[in-house]
């Protein structure tokens, strides 16, 4: 979806199951020009079009929409109440918030960005297991979508403890995880 308050699909649901699917959605979304639209930031109406998209595939197992923005809202509905509204229909919100690009003489970009993060958290993002990346800049926007979908890529940690059964499941990247990526382990509890 582009331009928040002016939605278009740019690419109807597409499974990706092919390094060559990939590739071929990537060319068709570089090669769409962006739609004229004035400047603005709806990010309530952004959550509202990417919400019914999601409710609109009953096979999903997890609904989770990601909403990028540079600036607080200042079009359309205000996103805490679109935020209310979504958490009823068990879809997770995470946001990416874009600081300012160019250093100033006075850079006051992580205040920025700290402000803009604290304003996603308030009135954005949903779910107990909802967050926040932020990158101060496009230039590092890649990077930090990366950052953000590997998040939301990681399985949930469950464990069962009974008096039959004292193991933990150490979550991958917690510093009880053995070395390597994405790992996972099962130990005995400490008796």
């Amino acid at each position: 979806m582009e331009r928040p308050g002016y939605q278009r699909t740019l690419a109807e649901w597409t499974e990706l199951r092919s390094a060559a699917a990939i590739d071929s959605l990537a060319a068709r979304l570089q090669a769409t020009a962006r739609a004229p639209a004035p400047p603005g930031t709806a990010l309530g109406a952004a959550m509202a079009f990417g919400a019914d998209l999601l409710t609109g595939q009953p096979d999903c197992w997890r609904r989770t929409l990601d909403i990028s923005g540079d600036g607080k809202h200042n079009m359309g509905p205000h996103p805490r109440h679109v935020r209310d509204r979504l958490a009823r229909r068990d879809v997770t919100i995470n946001a990416l918030a874009i600081g300012a690009d160019a250093p100033r003489s006075t850079d006051r970009r992580q205040e920025e960005i700290a402000a803009l993060s604290s304003y996603f958290r308030a009135f954005v993002i949903t779910d107990p297991g909802a967050f926040v990346e932020a990158t101060i800049g496009f230039e590092d926007y890649g990077a930090a979508m990366v950052r953000k979908l590997l998040k939301e890529l990681e399985a949930p940690a469950m464990s069962h403890l009974s008096r039959f059964n004292r193991s933990l499941i150490i979550r991958p990247g917690s510093p009880d995880a053995p070395p390597g990526p994405g790992r996972a382990a099962i130990r005995p509890r400490d008796q």
